[in-house]
């Protein structure tokens, strides 16, 4: 949905330069078509990357433990975004990296 939006945004104002924040884990566990959850992630996010009008950062919200995937992180990449973990933040702290990062 948030893809959507941002299309609509840029339909309607292409000199607009949105900023998506993402909130995950990472753990993909649905696929949107046949391919594995994680292969799709790490397809569409190199697909998404490929709007430059867009920037994308990622807020991992991965619990820290002995086990870690870092799937959030590759997301990130595949993104070309700006990473960050969860606890790593204050409120205060996002609002200053979303207006450090507006291009």
């Amino acid at each position: 949905k948030s893809w959507q939006l941002v299309q609509s945004t840029l339909t309607r104002d292409p000199a607009a330069r949105p900023i998506v924040i993402i909130l995950t884990d990472g753990k993909a566990n649905v696929s949107l078509g046949g391919e594995k959850p994680v292969a799709e992630m790490e397809r569409l996010a190199l697909t998404l990357r490929q709007e430059k009008r867009v920037q994308y950062l990622v807020v991992d919200t991965e619990e820290e433990g002995p086990v870690s995937f870092g799937l959030a992180r590759r997301l990130a990449i595949g993104l070309g975004a700006g990473y960050f973990r969860i606890n790593d933040l204050r409120a205060e702290e996002l609002v200053r990296i979303v207006r450090e990062n507006q291009r």
